[in-house]
């Protein structure tokens, strides 16, 4: 039971792996995609499992454990796979910005004015 609570989390890793992968724009696509390969991987898996088990109780002994052991070997594929997936490493040139004031504070926005900071600066004394 504690194998499996572990594992309980592995399709939002996998969801959210692929989510910074994939541009912004394209989340809505990977996310129809990922639940159409779910319910046709839903629809195999549970007569692949009553196969094998049939089978494993066909063999006798330790064999009734077939399904379980196929599982597992499909998770150790899937996790290979999954750890074979590098991000790509965003670095800082020289001509971007490393300092937060440096930054405009909305994505498009043009940094503010001296002026513009001084009235901020104003506002927020009146406020205190």
């Amino acid at each position: 039971m504690a194998i499996w609570g572990l594992g309980s989390g592995y399709p939002l890793v996998v969801r959210s792996l692929l989510t910074s992968i994939v541009e912004p724009h394209h989340v809505g696509t990977l996310y129809n995609t990922l639940a159409v390969l779910q319910t046709i991987g839903s629809l195999i898996a549970g007569p692949l499992m009553s196969i094998s088990f049939r089978r494993g109780l066909d063999l006798g002994g330790g064999w009734i454990g077939l399904p379980f052991l196929g599982a597992s070997i499909l998770f150790m594929v899937t996790t290979v796979a999954i750890f074979s997936v590098r991000l790509p490493v965003h670095h800082l040139s020289e001509a971007e910005p490393t300092t937060p004031e440096a930054e405009p504070t909305t994505p498009g926005a043009e940094p503010m004015t001296p002026e513009a900071e001084s009235l901020v600066d104003e506002m927020g004394s009146q406020r205190a």
